[in-house]
């Protein structure tokens, strides 16, 4: 497959065939990565990085769960919302 690179500004940007774009789920509205490698680049969707806070954020003593451990094994109980 042929592609083509144009440029846009000054930078350049590389045009995907729409059937890539499909293919490969690509979301215009992510950001990606440019990650070199010895025979060129790879693109690859940017991994989201979620602060503790972003994960806690919600978080409350009603819909916590609790970790037990027996036999140095951790089991872990969640309570659902009834």
């Amino acid at each position: 497959m042929t592609v083509k690179f144009k440029k846009w500004g000054n930078s350049v940007g590389l045009l995907l065939p729409k059937s890539i774009i499909d293919k490969y789920q690509i979301d215009l509205d992510k950001e990606y990565d440019v990650v070199e490698n010895k025979n060129g680049f790879t693109i690859k969707e940017k991994k989201i990085e979620t602060t503790l806070d972003e994960l806690l954020q919600g978080m409350s003593r009603n819909n916590r769960h609790e970790e037990t451990i027996k036999n140095k094994t951790i089991i872990t109980s969640f309570q659902t919302k009834k």
